[in-house]
């Protein structure tokens, strides 16, 4: 007898067809797609609040830095002559990540001061 608390497989557990892999496949193609925008999302407001040396973030002003990083990440991927065709979401990470570094070596080093 199976309680409540037991799960009983289906009739379809551990099987994937064309269907679920390529379902698989779009949620992986939508999270990469989606990290490019996250990476400005998240340092476009902290890189505009250190820039105005204000006490918190502005909504106007962090939309305009986020468009700004956009668009020389946008222009760095179509003129820069180091690679080819990279797509722009490569760059939005690339700035987002050393960022991301530079704050956290930041902390640490404030911390062991």
């Amino acid at each position: 007898m199976t309680t409540a608390t037991q799960a009983r497989p289906g009739p379809t557990a551990g099987k994937r067809g064309p269907a679920g892999l390529a379902l698989v496949g779009c949620l992986v193609l939508l999270t990469a797609s989606l990290f490019a925008s996250v990476s400005i999302s998240l340092t476009a407001p902290q890189i505009a609040q250190r820039v105005t040396r204000s006490g918190g973030p502005h909504l106007v002003t962090s939309t305009l830095m986020g468009a700004l990083l956009l668009v020389l990440a946008d222009l760095a991927a179509q003129q820069l002559p180091l690679f080819d065709n990279l797509p722009v979401g490569i760059y939005t990470m690339a700035v987002g990540g050393a960022y991301l570094g530079w704050l956290l070596v930041g902390e640490w080093r404030r911390q062991s001061a």
